[in-house]
């Protein structure tokens, strides 16, 4: 994602050729934090409309032709006054994580999402304060994310059958943007 002319887009680079494509989503204020289908032909990205963060999807054929696409051309995955952000697919592609802001006793805060095929968002408990940056394990089984309980941002991972959250850093400056290899 970049911005020019304060106004955020989609870009896509082809490393071949050196070739930039910018896209518009018409109505949309801003596109960013882009994360690409695990089969490559779909792209989701946070988007802003009317002051609101929500996700949509588009298939990246029709995102690489750049140019302003129609509203219709996305799918809106989330429709909410809360925030959406750092959206990330499951390895088999049939769920997104991402956090979310709910509302708690001492305000808004972070919590770990999901999306799942045809269902609504479930917002999956996590830990003591604010959940950011979720990434699916390689086998899908576990999601990775930022938490920053205890005023330190550190690495937890959820396990999805079971629900239980493990702590796996105990760091002096913080754990950022935790990312996963599939093993390829």
């Amino acid at each position: 994602s970049g911005q020019k002319n304060h106004r955020e887009y989609l870009f896509l680079y082809e490393p071949a050729s050196g070739k930039v494509t910018r896209a518009a989503l018409e109505g949309l204020a801003e596109m960013r934090q882009p994360a690409f289908s695990p089969d490559g032909k779909k792209v989701v990205f946070v988007g802003m409309k009317g002051g609101f963060n929500d996700l949509y999807e588009v298939p990246l054929d029709l995102l690489s032709k750049g140019g302003e696409l129609p509203f219709s051309a996305a799918a809106r995955l989330t429709e909410s006054e809360q925030d959406e952000s750092s959206p990330s697919y499951s390895p088999d592609g049939e769920a997104l994580a991402y956090s979310c802001e709910i509302e708690t006793s001492s305000g808004p805060a972070r919590a770990l999402c999901e999306l799942r095929p045809g269902g609504t968002p479930v917002v999956a408990p996590a830990a003591d304060g604010s959940v950011y940056d979720p990434v699916y394990t390689a086998d899908g089984a576990g999601i990775y994310f930022i938490g920053d309980a205890g005023d330190n941002f550190e690495l937890y991972l959820r396990d999805r059958a079971s629900g239980s959250v493990s702590r796996l850093t105990r760091s002096l400056g913080g754990v950022f943007n935790p990312a996963v290899s599939s093993g390829k």
